[in-house]
C-alpha cells in the first residue's frame, strides 16, 4: 500500500461499523483484489493513524484482525508483511469446527469414558431409589437439596473451602451457565469485568452477550499481576474479577498459595467480588488454598464435573457469599429454572457411593499417560502444562506467528485454538502460541499421531510461507 494510497483512503464515520473494522476490511479488500500482493510491507502503524486522522489503538486493532485472519504478519521492528490470504473455514478469527477426519486437539475433554463405562451400573438403581418419583417434576431453581447436601459434604471433603452450608451451594446446568448466573446476579450492561489478559472464551462470549467491558489484566508466568490488578481496579472500578487459579484455560498455569493471596488482598482493598472458576481443582494433586477459602464473603467459587468426569452431565454448582445465594437464585429461576432433574440424580450418586473419586483417579492416569507423550514429543518446544492437565500452552518459536502456525497444522491435518483466540482487546499483542488439548483424542494412537504432525509443522519451513520475512 503505497503512501498516497493512504491519504486518499476514505473511511465512514457514520457509526455503522467501528473504524479499526472498516480500516481492517478495506485493507482486506485490496489484498483479495490483487491490489496489495504477498510479500507487500504496509506503512507502520503510526504513520496509518497519522495521514488518517484515526487513534493509534484503532490501527492497531485493525492490524490485529488482519493478523488474525492469516493475511498479514507483524514482526517487531521490521512493520507489517501481506502474506498468502487465508479464506473459509482455515481463518482463526473465529474456531470454525475441526473437519470430521482431522485429529483435534480443540475440545477440553476428560480423557477417558469411564463415566460411560458405570453409567448402565448407576442407572439399574434408579427405579428403587426413593428420589426416582420426583424427577419428573421441577426442583427448586437452586437445586434439589439430595444433591446441595450431597455436595455440601464433597466440597468440605475435597475442595478446600473449609465448611460450606446447603444453603450457600446453587446446582447450574454446567460452569458456563454458572458464570452466566453470576454476571446476571452482579452486572447491568456497560459495567466493567476485568480477567486475565488471556483467558478462555467462554468468559468472553457471555460478557459480549450482556454487554459488560471485559478488560484483560496483565500477566506473567505466574498468572494475574497483583501490581496491574490494583491499576486496574483503580481505573476501571469493576464490578468483579474472573480468575481461574487452578490449571488456567488456556495457559495452564496454577497460582502459588502467594500469588492467591496477593490477588485477594487487593481484590479486598477495593471490595471487589471475585468470581472463581475452578472447575480443574479435581485434577490438581496439590492445588492450593481456594479463593473461596482465602475469601469466603467475597468470592463466587465455581465448580463442576465437565472437565473431571463427563461434559455430558451438564452439571456444576456455585458456592456463594452468604449474602449472594438470592440474587442467584433468582437469575437462574429465570434463565432456566432448575438444573436437570436426572443430570442432578447421577451426579449425587456419583459422589455418595465413591464413583465420583474412582473416575477422577482414571481420568488422571490417562491424563499423566498423555502429558508424559506430549513432554516427550514436544518437550524440547516452549511448553507449560502440568503432568495430569487436560490441555497444555505451547509458545511458538519466533518465527512462527499464531494464525500461520494454525493454519499449517489444519493443512496438515491438526486442529489446534491459537493465542489470538484468548487474547482480549486491549491487551498487548498476543504471544504467539496454541492451547493443546491432550484429552481431546479418542485414543493415545490418535494423540501421537496428532502430536507427531505438530512436531515435523514446528520443525518445517512452512512459517516462512511468505518469503523472507
Amino acid at each position: 500500500m503505497k503512501p498516497d494510497s493512504v491519504s486518499s483512503l476514505v473511511l465512514k464515520r457514520d457509526g455503522a461499523q467501528p473504524l479499526y473494522a472498516a480500516l481492517a476490511e478495506h485493507i482486506e479488500s485490496q489484498i483479495q483484489s490483487g491490489e496489495l500482493k504477498v510479500g507487500d510491507r504496509l506503512p507502520a502503524q503510526r504513520e496509518f493513524a497519522q495521514r488518517l486522522g484515526l487513534n493509534l489503538t484503532t490501527v492497531t486493532r485493525a492490524f490485529r484482525v488482519l493478523s488474525r485472519k492469516g493475511l498479514i504478519v507483524s514482526k517487531a521492528g521490521r512493520g507489517s508483511c501481506v502474506v498468502v490470504p487465508v479464506s473459509g473455514p482455515e481463518r482463526t478469527d473465529y474456531p470454525s469446527a475441526p473437519q470430521p477426519d482431522m485429529l483435534d486437539l480443540t475440545v477440553n475433554r476428560p480423557a477417558t469414558d469411564a463415566f460411560l463405562t458405570v453409567l448402565p451400573d448407576i442407572l439399574k438403581f434408579l427405579p428403587s431409589d426413593p428420589r426416582h418419583a420426583t424427577l419428573q417434576d421441577y426442583q427448586p431453581p437452586e437445586g434439589a437439596s439430595w444433591l446441595r447436601s450431597a455436595l455440601a459434604g464433597w466440597l468440605c471433603a475435597t475442595k478446600g473451602l473449609g465448611h460450606v452450608r446447603e444453603e450457600q451451594i446453587l446446582v447450574t446446568s454446567g460452569a458456563q451457565h454458572a458464570l452466566d448466573a453470576i454476571l446476571r446476579s452482579l452486572c447491568r450492561p456497560g459495567d466493567y469485568i476485568l480477567a486475565d489478559a488471556v483467558t478462555y472464551q467462554g468468559v468472553v462470549g457471555l460478557c459480549a452477550m450482556h454487554h459488560l467491558r471485559l478488560v484483560g489484566v496483565a500477566m506473567d508466568d505466574e498468572g494475574m499481576m497483583p501490581d496491574s490488578l490494583d491499576a486496574a481496579c483503580r481505573v476501571e472500578r469493576p464490578k468483579a474479577i474472573v480468575l481461574v487459579p487452578t490449571l488456567h484455560n488456556p495457559t495452564a498455569i496454577t497460582l502459588s498459595a502467594e500469588r492467591r493471596q496477593a490477588l485477594v488482598r487487593v481484590a479486598a482493598k477495593h471490595a471487589i467480588p471475585i468470581i472463581e472458576d475452578d472447575v480443574y481443582r479435581d485434577l490438581h494433586d496439590d492445588p492450593g488454598p481456594s479463593l473461596a477459602s482465602l475469601a469466603p464473603a467475597q468470592t463466587y467459587y465455581i465448580g463442576g464435573f465437565s472437565k473431571s468426569i463427563a461434559p455430558g452431565m451438564r452439571t456444576g454448582f456455585i458456592v456463594a457469599p452468604p449474602d449472594g445465594a438470592a440474587a442467584i437464585a433468582t437469575a437462574l429461576r429465570i434463565n432456566n429454572w432448575c438444573a436437570n432433574p436426572l443430570g442432578m440424580w447421577i451426579a449425587a450418586y456419583l459422589i455418595e457411593s465413591g464413583l465420583a473419586r474412582d473416575i477422577i483417579r482414571q481420568q488422571k492416569a490417562e491424563l499423566a499417560q498423555r502429558q508424559a507423550l506430549l513432554t516427550r514429543m514436544l518437550g524440547e518446544f516452549d511448553l507449560n502444562t502440568y503432568h495430569t492437565s487436560t490441555h497444555a500452552w505451547l509458545k511458538l518459536p519466533a518465527r512462527w506467528s499464531t494464525a500461520r502456525f494454525v493454519v499449517a497444522a489444519r493443512r496438515r491435518g491438526v486442529a489446534v485454538l491459537g493465542s489470538d483466540l484468548f487474547t482480549l482487546e486491549g491487551a498487548d499483542e498476543a504471544c504467539p502460541a496454541v492451547r493443546l488439548n491432550v484429552g481431546a483424542p479418542r485414543s493415545q494412537d490418535a494423540l501421537h499421531k496428532a502430536l507427531d504432525i505438530l512436531r515435523a509443522t514446528l520443525k518445517s519451513g512452512d512459517a516462512l510461507a511468505a518469503g523472507a520475512f
